[in-house]
């Protein structure tokens, strides 16, 4: 049998996380007030390479010293110092001949110092008290595959300093934190503010992505062997986030109800029959925050009408719900007649 859901969303309770996909999901902020600067650390999987977190601290000295090489004469005025670290392998256009030659050229870090032509004051307010008050100011902000940094002072000056902080203390809290040693799927969450090089105060926390329990109910239409029936649906799941925050696993406890119509000499007959069923589904779109599921099945009959099954019956399915979320096609095999006949 193979049939066509048309999910209609009938009931929704349960938990909604924000849809967007964060690709540098742990996060470090240290506040440097000697220095009037801020920065911010993001990184993809901070339990995976641990190494990176410690690496920051020089790439950041690196990348301040090359921009250096190139630093306008008007530093009174604010300016983005924005860095890109390509990897080796990235191919990448490197001459003109009767063919475009594209191969890979090695890592490198491309730099921009660009002037801030609109000069603005960030300010955050919580509980109707301004905590954060940041006008025009210089920026760095460097992107690689593993991390993004951003650092933010108010004055040129102010910036170089920042840069120059022995961060060896901070980085050595974070590594060497006992709530980050076993992290599975948690994000961290790290503040620290450091005065006259030392840790002043500090806040560690771990973050877990947040999965959801969900109760849907569906109509679809379905083909049984030369017959077209609807088919009302219940389920109740769960679904597992992964590191990023996206839809990654769905197991699912599903009520199907086959509702078959006859027609007797007078008037119309319903027979339901109902399956209760377990899924186990797949997230196969990682890239968009629209999952697309992949999984299989399986149900007993619980409720039987009609002739249409004989004794215990066993069903099996593919699930394959498509990006929209709006449809989904259900191709399902039966074993009746007490396990012993092959039906679809």
């Amino acid at each position: 049998m193979k049939k066509l859901l048309i999910a209609l969303l009938l009931l929704s309770p349960g938990i909604s996380l924000a849809q967007r996909i964060n690709y540098y999901p742990d996060s470090v902020r240290i506040e440097l007030p000697d220095q009037h600067a801020i920065l911010v650390i993001e990184m993809r999987d901070f339990s995976k390479r641990p190494e990176t977190l410690k690496s920051i601290p020089s790439l950041i000295k690196d990348t301040w010293n090359a921009a250096l090489q190139a630093m306008p004469g008007n530093q009174s005025s604010p300016h983005k110092i924005e860095a890109r670290i390509i990897p080796e392998g990235e191919e990448e256009i490197v001459g003109w001949t009767d063919a475009t030659n594209i191969k890979p050229v090695g890592s490198k870090t491309v730099i921009r110092i660009v002037p801030v032509q609109e000069r603005a004051t960030d300010i955050t307010v919580i509980n109707n008290k301004v905590v954060e008050l940041l006008p025009a100011g210089w920026e760095m902000r460097i992107t690689s595959k593993e991390a993004r940094i951003w650092v933010y002072s108010d004055t040129f000056e102010h910036l170089g300093e920042a840069v120059q902080v022995d961060l060896t203390a901070a980085m050595d809290k974070i590594t060497a934190e006992p709530n980050f040693q076993h992290l599975g799927k948690n994000t961290i969450q790290a503040f620290i503010q450091m005065r006259n090089q030392r840790i002043d105060q500090s806040v560690l926390k771990r973050k877990y992505p947040g999965d959801n329990i969900f109760l849907t109910g569906t109509a679809g239409i379905g083909l049984f062997r030369d017959k077209i029936y609807p088919q009302l649906t219940l389920t109740l799941g769960l679904t597992f986030r992964d590191h990023f925050g996206r839809k990654n696993i769905r197991t699912s406890l599903v009520w199907d109800n086959m509702l078959f119509t006859e027609k007797p000499v007078e008037g119309y007959q319903l027979n339901i029959n109902s399956f209760l069923s377990l899924s186990f589904e797949k997230n196969f779109n990682t890239k968009t925050k629209s999952p697309q599921w992949l999984g299989i099945g399986a149900g007993f009959l619980v409720r039987k009408n009609g002739d249409y099954f004989t004794g215990n019956t066993m069903k099996f399915f593919i699930i394959h719900e498509m990006e929209n979320r709006r449809i989904s096609l259900q191709p399902e095999f039966y074993l009746t007649d007490d396990f012993k006949k092959f039906a679809f």
